[in-house]
């Protein structure tokens, strides 16, 4: 029974305009009437807060699941709605699991789909072949109502999740160029219907001194995090590692033991902070990354 809504794609170099303000419009209006999944094979580079909240009410207050393009421009640059929270960014592959050359790629994607020579449907009747993130998206959304129907009590993010860590990592071992930029992974539709797993995700992350200011360059910081566990709860053996690739960064405090997290269920790493050492060598405004992974037996 679950309900689906298809947009059709347009060129995603074009910038937001009127017509993308018509289909988050669109996105609303499907959710306020009955729609479940909502695909958006659609997309441009430039953001604002209202399609965020038009996104973050439709998931978190009408329980609809947004699944969206990550774009066709080749590039490693966030297009919206599919990096906006709360929706489930596809790039594409072809049919040897590599990242097709014309995929978007990069931290934002959630999940890799098939996107080149795809057949499909096309107007008056008739039938082609295509090839485009537009075509990843709505095999992601098809799938999502396969594990909804599968498990009728999930919310929208459970169902996301489901599918995010149920993907198949081994496409990793043929985009070697591409680690942690393809999402967690290959969709596999049959993991997604029988894996049993949790799923950890971060937010609302705090990097403070010991007074609770923030930290400048050659000084101590300490790193606080919300972690959520969507779905199956963790064993008592869940851990988080930190580690960075970044010269001026140094981790003192790399891994914590988050234990048994129920579904559904947040927790704050409040007593056991990651500790780490700011270089006295950083430059304003230079971008430092850390990348947290999760064990669990």
């Amino acid at each position: 029974n679950t309900k689906l809504l298809f947009t059709k794609h347009y060129a995603d170099n074009q910038s937001e305009s009127n017509y993308s303000s018509n289909l988050y419009e669109g996105i609303l209006y499907a959710a306020t009437h009955g729609t479940d999944i909502i695909n958006c094979s659609w997309g441009g580079y430039n953001t604002n807060t209202i399609a965020q909240d038009i996104i973050s009410y439709v998931t978190l207050d009408l329980g609809c699941l947004v699944v969206a393009a990550a774009g066709n421009s080749n590039l490693e640059t966030p297009i919206y709605p599919a990096s906006y929270q709360h929706v489930l960014s596809v790039a594409s592959s072809d049919q040897n699991d590599v990242r097709s050359g014309f995929s978007n790629f990069g931290k934002t994607i959630d999940i890799i789909a098939p996107g080149t020579g795809i057949y499909t449907t096309t107007y008056n009747n008739g039938y082609k072949t295509d090839s485009g993130t537009s075509l990843s998206a709505p095999i992601v959304s098809g799938a999502a109502a396969l594990v909804w129907a599968n498990n009728p009590t999930f919310t929208s993010l459970q169902v996301a999740e489901q599918l995010r860590v149920s993907a198949d990592e081994t496409i990793y071992t043929k985009n070697p160029a591409y680690l942690n930029k393809l999402g967690k992974g290959r969709l596999d539709v049959l993991r997604a219907l029988t894996l049993t797993s949790p799923s950890i995700r971060v937010s609302n992350e705090l990097w403070v001194k010991d007074d609770g200011t923030s930290p400048g360059p050659g000084e101590n910081a300490r790193l606080y995090i919300d972690f959520t566990n969507y779905l199956q709860p963790s064993s008592s053996q869940l851990t988080a590692s930190l580690s960075s690739a970044s010269p001026f960064i140094t981790i003192v405090k790399n891994e914590i033991n988050l234990g048994i997290i129920p579904t559904n269920t947040t927790i704050r790493n409040s007593t056991t902070p990651f500790e780490v050492i700011l270089s006295a060598a950083l430059p304003i405004d230079q971008k430092v990354e850390v990348l947290l992974t999760f064990t669990d037996g």
